[in-house]
């Protein structure tokens, strides 16, 4: 279109722009859930059906940094930086949930079954953010707000049979088929941006870009639709006489996805035949200033910053097929062995880039249990397996992320991640309620997918690709007890459960990598992980307190050169829950989370030595974001 035709259809659009205060109200849910037994002569049906629906507000509050003018010493290294922005975000969300459940079982005889299961869950959230930062390079202090709502919905149905076959009923016969389908819908997501000199006090004046922008007078639609269907059927037939004896097991999968996304951003934009007092609106003019008299030959017009790049459509085939033993090797004790081999075919058109990634990979498996008499269990397990690049993390397609601010984009050139995982495990539990459980494993991956930071002339962006192969290792503990063997003891009805993990992981970089160091740690994989709760139950009074946390770990992986790494820091989430039964259809529940209000805290790693010292003058802050804790008051009835 023309200018002037491109300022007619602007015209249409309706104004949604203002900015308008409400109260909250409490966060309220409303689930139903019903199981019946319908009997039958021939065939017995039973049913369970039931809903769930939650509204709820939340607040929360985000600092984030920007830093440029990077200091180093003799060696290189990073000694100091300065800040080159600052931004304070506010951000409220209204989300709305619905969970619908409908599943129902066919008994044709003890031997045979089907069960025909669905399930349905439908969010929207609707988002407002206010960013209100100083930019430090131009000398500007600036105001940014965003409006969202995305809606997602997926549908997932699941047929399922189970059947003995032959008189001497030793072989099994499970088959499924699967349909699922998936929508994200983002009809308009709104930016607008504001600011004045650093320092003035000046009325804020609107940004009305000259070109199409995503973070000022912006709008942004898109649409996710994809469709999964699968297939499955299991054989397993004992080989021997006797029915713990050996079992061979064999079977094929096949599933097929498809998916669609399209999106489309245009900004309202000024030019030189632009009336001047339109050029620099006060921001407390976001209300009116894009109403329709305000476009036109001598106003604004609308500018369609689509790239080829904002589309994109996918598929995926896999057909994969197994055989392996079952095998009893001495007293309660077994030993599996197999292969799978699995056939993957996965495709994406995006513009000019067409990608076709082919696989036929064989994996592998070997396990042994064994049990003693005394409620031990030893496992020990060997396996192969693969990691694929999900259509988000191949599509080049760029998103703005406003509370970031930065660009999300794929990497159309990522490998498959091959993976060897061995594990050995001890578990064991004793008669006055003991449990106790722990394992050792070791992951050794060729091709990790990571998520990495990147500076372009335009923005800064958000990718992921592969690094040369990574190793983790680690262990893992369970035990879960009461305070005293006494079971006419109070303290008996107090149970306590821990579980803490160490990992260790190293990620080895190829010789073209850029990164300062050869080795580091795995992006996203944090080197502890502790979970524990303390429960009293007495008659019917329930009262438990909940902790957990887990160690530094490395959010996005950075060059040393441009961009350096950031790292999540550990965060401490304690909560508790208190449930009275009443009478014996009735139960009250009082629920408290993040009542230590922590928050989520990231540190830029200047130095890139691994390590987070806010006072070394090199690792900084980047970004800390504050939700607060909640309080929920729950009713249960029974009828």
């Amino acid at each position: 279109m023309s200018r002037n035709e491109a300022a007619l259809e602007a015209q249409k659009l309706e104004n949604v722009w203002g900015v308008n205060k409400s109260k909250a109200l409490p966060n309220m849910g409303l689930s139903y859930i019903m199981g019946r037994d319908l009997g039958g002569s021939r065939v017995k049906v039973t049913t369970v059906n039931g809903f769930t629906f939650n509204k709820s507000s939340k607040t929360y509050y985000g600092d984030r940094y920007g830093y440029t003018g990077y200091t180093t010493d003799d060696n290189g290294t990073v000694t100091g930086s300065k800040t080159k922005y600052y931004n304070d975000n506010y951000t409220y969300n209204q989300t709305t949930s619905t969970n619908l459940v409908s599943n129902w079982n066919f008994e044709f005889s003890p031997k045979s079954s089907i069960t025909f299961s669905n399930y349905y869950t439908h969010t929207a959230n609707n988002m407002f953010s206010v960013r209100y930062g100083l930019d430090y390079d131009n000398q500007y202090e600036r105001v940014a707000y965003a409006t969202d709502y995305v809606s997602k919905s997926m549908y997932l149905s699941r047929v399922n049979g189970h059947h003995v076959l032959g008189t001497d009923e030793q072989t099994t016969l499970d088959w499924a088929a699967g349909y699922s389908h998936t929508t994200r819908k983002e009809p308009d997501y709104r930016v607008a941006a504001a600011q004045r000199l650093l320092g003035t006090t000046e009325d804020f004046y609107l940004l009305i870009p000259r070109s199409s922008k995503a973070d000022a007078g912006s709008r942004y639609a898109s649409i996710l639709k994809e469709n999964t269907y699968s297939g499955r059927v299991d054989f397993t037939r004992n080989i021997s006489t006797y029915n713990d004896g050996i079992k061979l097991k064999a079977g094929v999968y096949t599933e097929y996805s498809a998916r669609g996304f399209d999106s489309r951003l245009t900004s309202f934009a000024q030019d030189d035949n632009t009336d001047y007092e339109l050029r620099y609106p006060s921001a407390s003019e976001i209300g009116s200033i894009f109403e329709s008299e305000n476009f036109g030959e001598n106003g604004y017009y609308m500018i369609d910053g689509t790239r080829p790049t904002d589309a994109y459509t996918a598929d995926s085939k896999l057909l994969a097929e197994y055989v392996g033993l079952e095998i009893p090797v001495a007293y309660k004790s077994k030993l599996g062995v197999g292969v799978r081999v699995e056939s993957f075919n996965q495709t994406l058109v995006c513009d000019t880039v067409n990608v076709n990634n082919q696989s036929t990979d064989v994996l592998p498996y070997v396990n042994y249990v064994k049990a003693d008499d005394k409620g031990g269990v030893i496992k020990m397990s060997y396996a192969k397996s693969i990691n694929r690049p999900a259509f988000r993390e191949l599509a080049p397609f760029t998103y703005y992320d406003f509370e970031w601010r930065t660009d999300i984009a794929g990497n159309s050139e990522l490998e498959n991640t091959e993976i060897q995982n061995i594990d050995f495990s001890y578990s064991k539990q004793f008669i006055y309620g003991l449990k106790v459980s722990g394992s050792l494993f070791y992951k050794y991956m060729n091709n990790p997918i990571e998520k990495a930071y990147k500076i372009r002339s335009e923005s800064p962006m958000f990718t992921y690709e592969n690094s040369e192969s990574a190793q983790l290792a680690g262990v893992s503990v369970e035990i879960a007890t009461p305070l005293s063997a006494n079971r006419h003891h109070w303290l008996n009805k107090v149970h306590v459960m821990v579980n803490a993990s160490y990992i260790y992981s190293q990620v080895q970089l190829s010789e073209e990598s850029q990164e300062a160091s050869s080795t580091r740690a795995l992006q996203g994989q944090a080197p502890y992980i502790i979970n524990a709760s303390i429960n009293y139950t007495h008659n019917d009074l329930l009262f438990a307190v909940m902790y957990n946390t887990q160690g530094k770990s490395l959010y996005t992986v950075g060059d040393g050169q441009e961009t350096y790494p950031w790292y999540l820091m550990p965060t401490h989430n304690l909560g508790f829950m208190v449930k009275k039964t009443m009478t014996k259809k009735l139960d009250l529940s009082f629920k408290a989370a993040n009542i230590l209000n922590a928050k989520a805290t990231f540190y830029e790693d200047g130095n890139m030595d691994g390590e987070i010292d806010p006072g070394n003058g090199s690792d900084k802050l980047i970004r800390e974001v504050q939700v607060g804790p909640s309080f929920t008051f729950g009713l249960s009835v029974k009828f």
